[in-house]
């Protein structure tokens, strides 16, 4: 399969992004990931208990505090910085488009500065979500393969080859597009 002129999007990068902080394996990452929206409810709660006792101000504070905590939780600023890293010039190469030829032998990319190969062997697992296919090649790093401009065909046949050649795989249902 050859595909061409394939190019990340900011939304593609903020997928990925999300995409490794719910896989991933360190203890921190889950608890932050985790944290902020837990400690915000139990703030809305304090805040639910000072309203109901008619103690307002300290309603208003908690509740101040808890709307704050929300919204400034892991994936605003995690969108922030994926916005932040895709605007850098010196990720520009990263970005960029691309042709891609994936293959029985693994996924071949050409670029304006590079070709590489990577044989199937060297990815640890592939993940699907609604945007992006996101392979593995170390525990922090990837390779994206924007799903955008896939049809349907092309999206059961990226499916099967990842499923014959790579031994993690998480993909979506079939018939998601």
């Amino acid at each position: 399969m050859e595909l061409h002129n394939v190019s990340i999007q900011l939304a593609d990068y903020t997928e990925y992004n999300l995409y490794m902080i719910r896989h991933s394996h360190n203890w921190l990452v889950q608890v932050a990931n985790y944290a902020g929206p837990v400690l915000g409810v139990l703030l809305l709660a304090f805040a639910g208990l000072f309203a109901w006792q008619g103690r307002l101000a300290e309603a208003a504070l908690y509740l101040v505090l808890a709307v704050l905590l929300l919204l400034v939780t892991l994936h605003v600023a995690l969108r922030w910085q994926a916005r932040r890293e895709f605007r850098a010039t010196k990720n520009a190469a990263m970005f960029e488009s691309r042709d891609l030829v994936i293959d029985d032998t693994g996924i071949t990319v050409t670029s304006a500065h590079a070709t590489s190969h990577a044989d199937w062997a060297s990815f640890l697992s592939v993940g699907e979500t609604d945007r992006v296919f996101v392979l593995l090649v170390a525990k922090r790093m990837a390779q994206l393969l924007p799903k955008a401009d896939l049809d349907a065909a092309q999206l059961t046949e990226l499916r099967a080859l990842f499923t014959a050649h790579v031994a993690d795989v998480k993909l979506m249902n079939e018939g998601v597009a």
